[in-house]
This record gives C-alpha cells, structure tokens and sequence, in this order.
C-alpha cells in the first residue's frame, strides 16, 4: 500500500470508522452484551443493525472501498456511532467531501401571509414541523382531518396519527410500507435538527402505544428507536 492510499480519504473515513465503532459498547446503544468479544467495542453488524443498511455495505465503507453513501445513510450512521457534531461534520466530510447540512430549528408558527396562502388554496393544505407537528391548516384540511386546533400537541402531529389513527390505516392500502418510509424521513429529520430531545419524545410516546392499537408494529417499531437513541 503506498503513502498516497494512506492518507486518502477513503481510508481516513475507514480508520474514523473503525476507531468510533471500538469506542462504543453494546450496552451504550442498548444491545446485549452477546457473550465474550475478541475485540473492544461494537461488531460491524452491530453497527450495521443500528444504521439499518446491509454488513456488506457497512464492511466496504470500513475497509476504505470507493462506494458512493447517501445523505440519508451518513445521518443514521453518525446516530449509530453516537457522533458528536464536530466528528458528524468529519464523517460528512471524509465520505462526501462537503460539510453536513447544519442543524435547522422548527419555527414557532407561520405568518399571516402564508395562512392566507393557505386559507385560499382550495384542497386539504396544512404546514408542519420537522417534527411533523402541525403548525396551520387551512378549512379544506379541517373537513377532511377534523379541527385539528381542538386536538392536544401531541395528537396534533402527523407521525402520531399515521401510527395511531385508525381512520388513517384505512385510508392507506400500502400502509405499511408509507409507515417504513415515514419512519426513515423522520429519523433523518431528527438528525438534521437542533433539538434531538423533541423527537425523541414524540418516540418514547409512541413506544408506548398498545400492541392491540391500530398501530399494529408501532411498538416495536418506537421501542428500537429509543433503544437506538439511548445514550
């Protein structure tokens, strides 16, 4: 191996890699210890699992291999590994080359002008958060939804009532795959915010929800990601 292929980015990204993965224990990311380890710190499948990808996929991004990695995929590994924002940015950096999308804050609410965008706008509309909490709506949306400003915060929350309302699974032939995206672009979004701790909340609640509820796999589903975000 020459000097040049050691000091590449590919293969800084795999010692980064290699290094974040050794820090970690199983019980720092709520998995069984699995009996004695030849090796400190997590199995690659472990991480994999984490990060939801393949072994293999996760195997050749460790062994510096020139494989193209999404946003998306960069974003659950650096949850995964448990980065701080200074090595996310590093990763972002290694396997992209350009520094991660900086964290972005929910507003409060909208303006004036945008609800009446919305108050025109002939079809169901509503604005959300991050978070998928919603923040307006218009009276085509109220019709078809319900008055969403009689609901709590928490009902008031697009994830919570795709997970949790009946009337919506019904609405929804290929519900369970709409779930698995939903769940996908709601971790991305939470590791694209400033305030984590949110959506870890919406989580925990919904790991909660009964098994016998019309969320069917939500238990499980939120119980992981709890799991996952435990530090």
């Amino acid at each position: 191996m020459t000097a040049a292929s050691l000091s590449s980015p590919r293969s800084e990204l795999a010692q980064f890699l290699r290094t974040r993965r050794a820090r970690l224990r199983p019980s720092d990311v709520g998995l069984p210890e699995g009996g004695r380890r030849r090796t400190p710190g997590l199995r690659r499948e472990e991480v994999a699992q984490l990060a939801d990808v393949g072994v293999s996929w996760y195997t050749w991004l460790e062994q510096g291999r020139d494989i193209h990695v999404s946003e998306p995929f960069l974003e659950r590994l650096a949850q995964a590994l448990r980065l701080t924002p200074s090595e996310r940015a590093h990763l972002f950096a290694l396997a992209q080359g350009r520094p991660a999308a900086s964290p972005l804050i929910a507003p409060a609410g909208v303006s004036e002008a945008l609800q009446r965008v919305l108050d025109m706008h002939p079809f169901p509309a509503v604005v959300a958060t991050m978070r998928w909490d919603y923040l307006a709506w218009n009276a085509a949306a109220v019709r078809l939804h319900g008055d969403f400003s009689k609901l709590t915060p928490l009902l008031r929350n697009g994830l919570w009532s795709l997970f949790t309302d009946p009337a919506k699974r019904r609405m929804m032939p290929a519900w369970e795959q709409h779930a698995r995206a939903s769940v996908q672009r709601f971790r991305l979004d939470a590791a694209r915010s400033a305030d984590r701790s949110a959506f870890d909340k919406l989580a925990a609640a919904l790991s909660r929800v009964s098994p016998d509820s019309p969320a069917g796999g939500a238990t499980t589903t939120w119980s992981r990601w709890a799991r996952d975000r435990r530090s």
